[in-house]
């Protein structure tokens, strides 16, 4: 299923992961915006002296103070956290706080908070801002690690999908054309591989599993079952390449003349086997029906084929 495009700020606020890890990620995006020499405290448990990290920022000790819990809280319980934090400047003889939270905070209650820590330099981190910082495509390590959100193979599975309905659709204009041609001409050797070309996704193994992102496991049967259908058409293509260059040559054979040399009974002189005969032309009539004949065979399977190239093509376009 694909992330929401505000997947960032839905997983930040319903926070189910640790305290250690809300921790360390605040670490992580005050370390983005030019905090330095962070130094934390007990991530994994332990007394922090009301403090979860030091750092350093305009020449300042500042703390750090992370407030993650899940779900919205009241801004009654919000501030709360903060009073206990904002006495740890103090405790620990500092310059400033800096307050990382993944809760929602009013412009109006920013200024309250600010103003209830009197002169005590605050920054305040709070859910749209995180997401905004997270959400740059450098911090892509970062928000893939603590919130397991990877646009990047997002966007990488809807480029591979793209790129599949093309080569489908390329597939489905050439099995047009096959279906189209004249049985009573041989192939050219364009149908020797040109069915082929057109399998760069779908042999390509990580580009299969990122359209495992995308489609169902409904949908890629279908695929396989396209791409297999193919193979079976393109073997049988070969084999009417075969016959032609087996027979085709008989037509280079210049004419003694205007005419086509019989024999009837007459056993035919080796001087001739370099000139058109009448053998020849039966050979090669026989050869064109058989082309026929066997094209025929195959214009049902093609003809299915292009069909479920269609059907394919149009659920593709849907995803």
């Amino acid at each position: 299923m694909s992330n929401r495009y505000d997947e960032t700020w839905h997983r930040l606020r319903e926070w189910t992961n640790s305290q250690a890890s809300s921790e360390r990620l605040a670490a992580q995006i005050l370390l983005q915006e030019g905090y330095k020499d962070l130094d934390p405290s007990h991530p994994l448990g332990g007394k922090d002296g009301k403090k979860d990290a030091f750092c350093r920022k305009d020449n300042q000790q500042w703390i750090m103070a992370v407030y993650f819990p899940r779900g919205q809280k009241s801004f009654e319980e919000i501030k709360s956290k903060f009073l206990h934090d904002i006495e740890g400047v103090k405790v620990n003889t500092a310059d400033a706080l800096v307050f990382v939270t993944n809760q929602e905070l009013r412009l109006a209650e920013r200024q309250e908070l600010k103003t209830i820590a009197g002169n005590i330099p605050v920054e305040l981190f709070h859910v749209e801002r995180i997401t905004t910082i997270l959400d740059q495509p450098k911090m892509h390590d970062v928000r893939k690690q603590f919130l397991q959100i990877d646009f990047r193979d997002q966007d990488e599975a809807t480029s591979v999908l793209y790129l599949l309905r093309l080569d489908i659709q390329s597939d489905c204009k050439l099995l047009q054309q096959l279906f189209d041609h004249d049985e009573n001409c041989y192939l050219t050797e364009k149908w020797q591989s040109c069915l082929r070309k057109n399998r760069g996704i779908w042999q390509d193994i990580s580009s299969r599993k990122l359209l495992t992102q995308c489609i169902n496991d409904e949908l890629m049967r279908y695929i396989q079952d396209f791409y297999e259908k193919l193979d079976s058409i393109e073997e049988k293509c070969q084999e009417l390449l075969e016959l032609k260059s087996r027979y085709q040559p008989l037509e280079a054979k210049p004419k003694l003349g205007n005419g086509i040399l019989g024999f009837d009974r007459i056993p035919q002189p080796a001087w001739t086997e370099k000139y058109f005969t009448e053998k020849d032309a039966i050979a090669l009539l026989n050869s064109k029906k058989r082309n026929a004949r066997n094209f025929k065979s195959v214009k049902d399977e093609i003809q299915t084929t292009l069909d479920l190239g269609h059907q394919i093509f149009e659920q593709l376009s849907l995803q």
